[in-house]
């Protein structure tokens, strides 16, 4: 049959192997908002798919953690994930709860960083050179943040120059400048990998820059919280004020740092190493002379709120920063996934599909429940069948 979206012959099914569309359904409109503020090209696939090609039940502008910062888990790996993260989470604010604020702060910054270590042995990033990723990811990443984080003690003002020292001068330090060398300092790891022509496409970039940028949020993090064992293990301190402060560590300085290095490194990648006509599909977006200005703006918005607002109005308005920072990570995501439709010409044999476990035809997307099938782990590519879960349901933009 012929898909109404890509114009393809493609085999029947519930969604076309080689754009994801559903067959049977009207072609949405494009993204009219994408294409007006971002200048993503009306004729992409990134403007025309409503639906996220890591997860076809969930809509490309959707601020999901879990499916935007681990793209390439299928479905039953993603629950796991999902229940991981909320009982870390629980975990970490129960350590709260109890007043042992110290270990809430350690179990707090050590908590997405495992999962995304756990999330690149999962899903193989590692390809054939895994010293060589992990050296210029996480343990560059680590390494790099927490020397940050010894930096920003030794520039912080304490004792009478607390007193002494300008709300200016705290501003421009630790507002300003710290913020932006962290960005150089994330950023600077994965881009050693961008001349190997192996990793060559924006999925790779924004896994290694995720990678990279929250191994440093947790060194630095880790820094901070062995920092507080300094008062013992209960601390002075209401427990409400300490809550919030765990849920900064916990979840919204990684997320943001993980989202924001992620877009950005796989905005690089767009630019220098996707196919020549794919280089457009993210518009601003997708161009490192912008990427890098939103980039820098969402760290330092990040790290100014935290030196003058309270501290629960600037945990609201950090995870308002992590929801954009996660929505620029699902669309160079998406971007990279589907960067495959444009290459492939034809359609190959049956395989298995590893995320929801029907045969479908070789090519971009699982022809039964619409998941792009370069999202899936490599290591799962010639998995037998599992327990089939239904197609999803019509997803929002």
């Amino acid at each position: 049959m012929r898909c109404p979206s890509c114009h393809n012959e493609v085999p029947d099914g519930n969604f076309c192997v080689v754009c994801g569309h559903e067959l049977g359904k009207d072609v949405p409109e494009r993204h009219r908002f994408l294409t007006a503020v971002f200048g993503v090209p009306s004729e992409s696939l990134l403007a025309r798919r409503r639906r996220f090609a890591a997860n076809p039940r969930e809509g490309v502008l959707r601020p999901s953690v879990v499916t935007s910062l681990f793209p390439q888990l299928p479905q039953s790996s993603m629950i796991a994930f999902r229940v991981s993260l909320v009982g870390g989470l629980a975990v970490v604010l129960a350590l709260g709860l109890a007043k042992l604020f110290p270990l809430g702060l350690i179990a707090g910054a050590v908590l997405v960083p495992t999962l995304a270590i756990l999330y690149f042995v999962d899903v193989d990033v590692y390809e054939d050179q895994p010293f060589r990723v992990v050296a210029v990811t996480l343990l560059w990443g680590a390494a790099t943040g927490i020397g940050y984080a010894f930096l920003v003690r030794a520039v912080s003002p304490t004792g009478a120059r607390l007193f002494a020292e300008s709300n200016g001068h705290q501003l421009l330090t630790r507002g300003i400048l710290l913020p932006l060398l962290s960005v150089a300092l994330m950023l600077a790891g994965p881009l050693i990998l961008l001349p190997y022509r192996r990793f060559n496409d924006a999925l790779d970039g924004a896994t290694f820059g995720a990678g990279s940028g929250v191994a440093f949020a947790g060194g630095a993090l880790i820094v901070h919280a062995f920092d507080t064992l300094a008062d013992g293990f209960r601390p002075p301190g209401q427990v409400g004020p300490w809550l919030v402060k765990l849920a900064d560590i916990a979840i919204a300085l990684p997320v943001l740092s993980m989202a924001t290095v992620g877009a950005l490194a796989g905005a690089f990648w767009l630019r220098y190493r996707a196919p020549v006509g794919d280089r457009r599909a993210l518009g601003r977006l997708g161009k490192p002379v912008y990427a890098v200005p939103l980039a820098c703006l969402l760290i330092l918005a990040g790290a100014v709120i935290q030196l003058e607002l309270p501290i629960l109005l600037a945990l609201i308005v950090l995870l308002a920063l992590d929801a954009v920072a996660l929505v620029w990570l699902r669309a160079v995501v998406h971007v990279g996934l589907l960067e495959e439709a444009v290459e492939a010409e034809a359609y190959g044999p049956e395989i298995t599909c590893a995320n929801c476990g029907h045969p479908t035809h070789a090519h971009t997307f699982c022809e039964h429940c619409g998941m792009a099938l370069a999202a899936l782990p490599k290591i799962r590519t010639s998995a037998p069948p599992v327990s089939p879960v239904p197609p999803p349901e019509p997803a929002g933009g």
